[in-house]
Order: structure tokens, then C-alpha cells, then sequence
């Protein structure tokens, strides 16, 4: 979605703001957002008693935030 294709990290989705007639904050903002949510993610899967095997698997899926580029978002949260 960002000017580096379907690169999945936060700072490609950020670059690729404008495409959503968005401001680079107003961006980031959103991705801050999304990112707090889905920080919860075991959480929500435990409470629907999803079996550890599957959670285990999925953990990949959901990678910490600082390891798909969140310091470019946070640069813009300021």
C-alpha cells in the first residue's frame, strides 16, 4: 500500500498516507492506535478459548511493533 508495494512494515504503510487523503500525524495516529489493539491479541484469543497449540502458531502473525518499524510512526506522534 506504501510506495514500497505490499512491504508489510509501518513505515511503508505510513509513507503511503496520501493515497489516503491523509496527513502524515493523522496517520500515525491511526497506526498507533491499531497497534495498541492489537497488542491484545493473546488476550482476546485466550478469552475465546482457543487452544495454546493454535495461539502458539499464530504468534508469528503478530509481530512486535518495534520489529516492523513503529520508531517511524512514533517520529510523527510528537
Amino acid at each position: 500500500m506504501g510506495p514500497q508495494g505490499r512491504l508489510s512494515t509501518l513505515g511503508n504503510a505510513l509513507a503511503g498516507c496520501q493515497q489516503f487523503n491523509l496527513a502524515p500525524a493523522q496517520a500515525a495516529l491511526i497506526i498507533a492506535r491499531i497497534v495498541r489493539w492489537t497488542r491484545e491479541w493473546q488476550g482476546v484469543f485466550e478469552s475465546l478459548a482457543v487452544p495454546g497449540a493454535q495461539i502458539d502458531q499464530m504468534r508469528t502473525v503478530f509481530p512486535r511493533a518495534s520489529q516492523i518499524g513503529m520508531s517511524e510512526v512514533e517520529r510523527h506522534l510528537r
